[in-house]
């Protein structure tokens, strides 16, 4: 098993014992789903009630090595942990949108390392990325396409970009992924 992997597992056993919703995004979710790319780091959202932000703060902080001077006071500014987890740097994110939360509850459990652990649903995946002006996130989306086209569900993702370009008056994010959509139709 892969240092990568080892900490994901471990990480995700860890959350599961504390009872914590979690889901993996960034790098590692788009190797599972979409176009294999390198990656050290591992991303995660967390759902954790506001009320409950200091007390999980200071759990993880006791846990894994946090990167944060004050874990607490960088957590409720900016809604992320950077800790290390077996060598390995995670950005821990509290989800502070309804949004997130869907998403936490959609992902789906990917085996690494013997332990289920809830991987990012694709359709989530694209809209994580598609807000961003990365070429790499564009890239990322582009092979979930690639790979993924024939199982994404449309009928949830369509009408979201919809939504996040109107929320966003980014008519080219809707353009760039009609594009994608007619290039990859099941």
């Amino acid at each position: 098993m892969s240092e990568l992997d080892h900490a994901l597992a471990t990480i995700s056993s860890w959350l599961k014992e504390k009872e914590v919703p979690h889901m993996v995004i960034g790098g590692f979710a788009v190797t599972v789903w979409g176009e294999p790319r390198f990656t050290r780091d591992l991303d995660l959202t967390l759902s954790v009630p506001p009320d409950r932000l200091e007390q999980m703060v200071g759990l993880i902080s006791r846990r894994f090595t946090s990167l944060a001077g004050d874990p607490v006071k960088f957590a409720a500014e900016t809604r992320v942990l950077p800790v290390v987890v077996e060598a390995v740097p995670a950005d821990l994110i509290f989800a502070a949108l309804p949004y997130e939360e869907d998403a936490i509850h959609r992902a789906r459990p990917i085996k690494v390392g013997g332990v289920d652990v809830p991987i990012c649903a694709p359709e989530d995946l694209i809209l994580h990325k598609i807000v961003s002006d990365r070429p790499r996130d564009h890239e990322d989306i582009q092979g979930v396409f690639r790979y993924r086209h024939t199982e994404l569900d449309y009928d949830y993702l369509d009408p979201r970009v919809s939504e996040l370009a109107d929320a966003l008056s980014d008519r080219n994010m809707l353009d760039w992924y009609r594009g994608l959509r007619s290039r990859w139709r099941k």
